[in-house]
């Protein structure tokens, strides 16, 4: 409720607020990340269409007292209620927003009901599909999220060049023949993904190209649509390098080499 009520007011003009449900394992590295135990957690996404937050705004949401609502319109004690009672099931929180393009919030809680399928007892910290050296673009204007991308590409064998943004990840793959994929965030300052998309399509087709981004809507853009692949953040490093390993194999990078 809290969640929706803050969708309602970030969306003065009207928009669309969008609750769903799905259920993933969560590895060993991401769950020791959120300080909580690995396993099946079922994910409630609560997505809205409004003015969206900036990267300050998100870092103070859960300040008891912090709202950015006037006066007498809020007390800044909603988010950080719904926080505390996640956490208190075994859960985690997770929120990306873009100013003027809306928030998402992903509540993961652990799930009780028993294993029955064969996937669930597998461990996806060392998904199929080991690289071989092949080089991949990471742009993404956020350093942690380029960074925790990297480290996980590099950790399944493969070469990382990571930039932020599109402009910076145009210069590097004019100057190096052998990229084998890119995998791009759609918000950025300077060039977005889209338009490095674009400008790769033109340039260097053979390059598959992965969106990403936390926003679930823009998965049905037209314009991300075209390319290879979509990754809903926050992904796990199982989702990352099975979307990778099935765009790039070690023949495709001794070709582009």
């Amino acid at each position: 409720m809290n969640l929706a009520a803050n969708a309602r007011d970030a969306m003065p003009d009207g928009g669309t607020l969008s609750v769903s449900t799905h259920s993933e394992r969560v590895g060993r590295s991401e769950a020791e990340r959120h300080r909580v135990a690995p396993g099946r957690f079922v994910i409630i996404t609560v997505e809205d269409t409004g003015v969206g937050m900036t990267p300050a705004t998100i870092a103070r949401l859960f300040e008891p007292f912090f709202t950015t609502k006037s006066a007498g319109s809020g007390t800044g004690l909603g988010l950080p209620t719904s926080l505390a009672i996640i956490t208190g099931h075994g859960g985690f929180l997770q929120v990306y927003s873009e100013p003027h393009h809306g928030s998402r919030f992903e509540m993961h809680l652990p799930s009780t009901a028993p294993t029955s399928s064969p996937a669930d007892t597998v461990d996806d910290e060392d998904p199929p599909g080991r690289g071989n050296g092949e080089l991949i673009v990471v742009v993404d204007d956020e350093k942690e999220i380029r960074d925790a991308t990297s480290r996980a590409l590099k950790s399944h064998g493969y070469t990382v060049a990571a930039v932020g943004n599109g402009q910076e990840a145009l210069d590097f793959i004019t100057a190096h023949s052998d990229v084998a994929l890119v995998v791009t965030d759609l918000m950025m300052p300077v060039m977005d993904g889209a338009t490095l998309a674009a400008s790769l399509a033109q340039s260097s087709p053979r390059i598959p190209i992965v969106a990403m981004s936390g926003l679930a809507g823009n998965a049905d853009r037209a314009d991300v649509t075209t390319m290879s692949a979509f990754l809903a953040k926050p992904f796990s490093t199982a989702d990352l390098i099975r979307t990778v390993s099935h765009w790039v194999s070690p023949a495709k990078g001794d070709a582009n080499g």
